[in-house]
């Protein structure tokens, strides 16, 4: 007759356990924050999105890569991604109380208000958005509207980040609130925006 072995339950098991578990309730509580960058050679996106939900997520693309750079969200519809590689990107979409709001079109015109030219060193501004108008539930570019505004102000903005940024090496260049950080392809990037 074979015998199984139960398991074993000491009171040091049970202390390895919950160090093991404190250690990755703590990894998970400081992922939000940034990790050093190497702020010479990345680029900084950053920007807002007022919605009528909670935005949650903001997806960013590099034009002609399949890939999506990891950004951070924050409860008042705030968005930053600080580490990426230089280039152009485009806002492709985003999720707000569940649901995706994507603001890709069949129309290059329209599609371009989204895009945002990076270069190294760079902290580009996205732009602030609001969503203005939603039919039937329907989010897709015939179904809802989104308008560029003025609020919260590209320093404002760079203002509330700048504290999110801490650790990162941008919250040195962030300054102030001056947004005097944002170099020459971002003055293309918000002439194209209509900003």
């Amino acid at each position: 007759m074979r015998r199984t072995r139960r398991p074993v339950r000491t009171p040091a098991f049970a202390a390895a356990v919950l160090v093991v578990a404190t250690a990755c309730a703590t990894a998970a509580a400081t992922s939000s924050r940034p990790s050093p960058v190497d702020t010479g050679r990345r680029a900084l996106v950053y920007g807002h999105i007022d919605a009528p939900k909670r935005v949650q997520t903001v997806e960013l693309a590099k034009v002609g890569s399949p890939r999506r750079p990891r950004g951070r969200v924050f409860d008042n519809g705030d968005f930053v991604f600080d580490d990426l590689a230089p280039g152009n990107y485009l806002v492709l979409r985003f999720l707000a109380g569940g649901e995706w709001y994507d603001l890709r079109s069949s129309s290059k015109e329209s599609n371009l208000r989204f895009l945002v030219q990076t270069a190294p060193g760079g902290m580009h501004y996205a732009g602030s958005w609001r969503v203005t108008g939603e039919e039937r539930h329907a989010f897709t570019p015939g179904h809802f509207s989104i308008e560029r505004t003025d609020v919260p102000s590209r320093q404002s903005l760079l203002q509330r980040l700048r504290p999110a940024l801490e650790g990162s090496g941008w919250e040195r260049k962030a300054g102030g609130a001056s947004g005097a950080s944002n170099d020459e392809a971002d003055a293309v990037s918000k002439a194209k925006n209509g900003g």
